[in-house]
């Protein structure tokens, strides 16, 4: 009997880096095996993103000037149906993977592979991925610096001795099989199959961005989910721009960026997930930023007081202030 091929749909979320788009969609019409379909989720763009897909010849119409739902419009293109859904207004990237792998999954495909604009899977990572089918749910590429693929653009522990692995060398060494087990940068070129997001459902919308996929993640370990990384296929990524990344007494990084919205992101994020998931990382979390606003950076009474409100909001799950942060 002739085995069922595995149907994939690539999710990628798009807002205002056109030509980063164009990269990704190139990168995944360029796979040795490609994805069945691709949903575009575009964030509510206003740099005329829709007009270069259609110059491009991955959509045919443009959707109206003034929105009051989603729009929605597809296309075969060689051989892989394009979605693209213009959104009504910039969800982040949490609510525009929602809106992605929600469609993707009423569709029926089999697994999701998912993805911000910003990055791109190389010529042969999803093939790769495929291999992995069986072994795991939770299959994530090995994310690696876009600019020099021989490092690493999120460094991990290595779940046998909790020592750093930052070079994509030292991922392949602690690998067994071409997998590491347990180990996953979450939407960044992670393929979930739909029986475990049946499972644990989608991402937390409303959490906009910086700290939804640690959540998602979380709920997935949670379940007991599957997840491997596959050191075969890489997804390359842009290392990200913190202005401040530095580990206090051996812990884990204290992030800061001195953008609002990213920061207030991630401290109230942070905080719903660990109350809910990881009480000691809560716990460890309130200490080390009150040690970093207080005492590394000198009585900074501003920073601190902002700290503890998005804090304070992750521990009651408030979802709304963040708007006040966005560019006018």
């Amino acid at each position: 009997m002739k085995k069922k091929k595995l149907t994939v749909c690539a999710n990628v979320v798009t807002f205002n880096r056109k030509e980063l788009l164009l990269e990704c969609l190139s990168a995944l019409l360029s796979q040795t095996r490609k994805p069945d379909a691709i949903y575009i989720i575009d964030n509510a763009s206003t740099d005329n993103t829709e007009c270069i897909l259609k110059s491009s010849g991955y959509i045919e119409m443009l959707p109206p000037k003034v929105l009051t739902e989603c729009w929605h419009v597809c296309k075969n293109f060689d051989g892989v149906l394009i979605n693209y859904v213009k959104m009504v207004e910039n969800m982040g990237g949490s609510g525009g993977q929602y809106e992605g792998m929600k469609r993707a999954y009423d569709d029926g495909y089999d697994w999701i592979w998912i993805m911000d604009d910003d990055g791109y899977p190389v010529k042969d990572c999803l093939m790769n991925l495929l291999k992995h089918s069986s072994s795991g749910d939770f299959l994530a590429a090995l994310v690696v610096d876009k600019l020099n693929t021989a490092n690493l653009t999120f460094g991990f522990y290595n779940p046998e001795d909790n020592k750093m692995i930052s070079t994509t060398k030292q991922a392949c060494e602690i690998s067994k099989d071409g997998e590491i087990f347990g180990v996953a940068q979450p939407f960044n070129g992670v393929m979930l199959n739909r029986t475990l997001v049946e499972k644990i459902g989608f991402p937390k919308r409303d959490m906009f961005i910086w700290g939804d996929e640690m959540e998602y993640l979380a709920r997935a370990k949670h379940h007991k989910a599957r997840l491997i990384t596959v050191v075969s296929s890489l997804h390359k990524h842009p290392v990200a721009k913190v202005r401040l990344n530095k580990t206090l007494f051996g812990w884990k990084h204290v992030k800061y960026t001195g953008v609002k919205l990213k920061d207030y992101c991630y401290f109230r994020n942070t905080a719903y997930w660990t109350k809910k998931y990881s009480i000691m990382t809560l716990f460890k979390m309130f200490f080390l930023y009150s040690y970093f606003f207080v005492v590394t950076r000198l009585l900074d009474i501003n920073g601190y007081v902002f700290f503890l409100k998005a804090y304070c909001d992750g521990m009651i799950g408030r979802f709304d202030k963040h708007r006040q942060y966005l560019p006018k």
